[in-house]
């Protein structure tokens, strides 16, 4: 009887293993929804691969450069994704682009990068965009501080996002600033959603962490809808920004 007690207790603990690893591997890109104007995700988008262009560009890009091209080239594709299929081309070329930059592949990844404005052909390759360019295979787990590689400062590699969601939280942006704002608000949305399809630390709650990444993606996309208006009201953004940046930091206290 003994035996076979602990047999049965062995075979649920396999099991719940099993099942842990399976959620913690688990992601879906289709599940991931972006909102915001067709027209607008679509002028983003070209500014995205611009952008990811750039971060390819060197003879030898240094790795906090890779890095911010493999999360720009999950930010294409989920943006492409979300919008009509003639831009299905495009999301499978981002896919090639992060499956070869997390296989080291640089040179396919340069090459994808050129191709990606002229991209037609979904083609047959099947590539989560999240779990290809967020899982760690060699840590089995996943790598929630490259999640935040666009937030960092141009010096670590990314494109100070963050710094400038504080700023703005307390100043309205102006001048030059507001050419920044749509595409640093589509570029958190579309990271904030990737979040919510990838598990927290381990012994935190995933249901917080849906909670607080979701919060991230709503108050991003109301700040793209409002900096995409003719004449975005100053104080709004203000307000749109604090609660932007009110979840990223109750986030961070969570779960950093």
């Amino acid at each position: 009887m003994k035996i076979r007690t602990r047999t049965g207790l062995f075979t649920v603990s396999v099991v719940a293993a099993l099942l842990g690893l399976a959620q913690l591997t688990n992601a879906n890109d289709a599940q991931v929804k972006l909102g915001g104007n067709p027209k607008v995700l679509s002028s983003l988008l070209a500014k995205d691969i611009e952008e990811l262009q750039k971060a390819l560009s060197a003879a030898k890009p240094e790795k906090k450069d890779i890095k911010r091209a493999k999360v720009l080239a999950m930010v294409v594709g989920l943006t492409a994704k979300s919008l009509d299929g003639e831009h299905a081309g495009v999301a499978a070329e981002a896919a090639k682009i992060v499956a070869a930059l997390a296989a080291d592949k640089l040179a396919d990844a340069k090459e994808g990068a050129k191709s990606l404005t002229s991209a037609k052909t979904a083609g047959s390759a099947n590539i989560d965009l999240v779990k290809t360019a967020l899982f760690d295979d060699s840590e089995n787990d996943w790598d929630r501080d490259l999640s935040m590689q666009l937030f960092k400062t141009v010096r670590a590699g990314g494109l100070g996002i963050e710094s400038k969601v504080k700023a703005w939280a307390e100043k309205a942006p102006s001048g030059k600033d507001l050419e920044l704002v749509a595409p640093f608000a589509h570029r958190t949305a579309a990271v904030a959603a990737a979040l919510q399809q990838i598990a927290p630390p381990k012994g935190k709650s995933t249901d917080e962490w849906k909670k607080y990444a979701t919060d991230m993606q709503t108050a991003a996309e109301q700040i793209l809808e409002l900096a995409s208006k003719d004449k975005p009201d100053g104080k709004s953004l203000v307000q749109a920004f604090s609660r932007l940046d009110r979840a990223c930091t109750v986030c961070h206290e969570k779960f950093k």
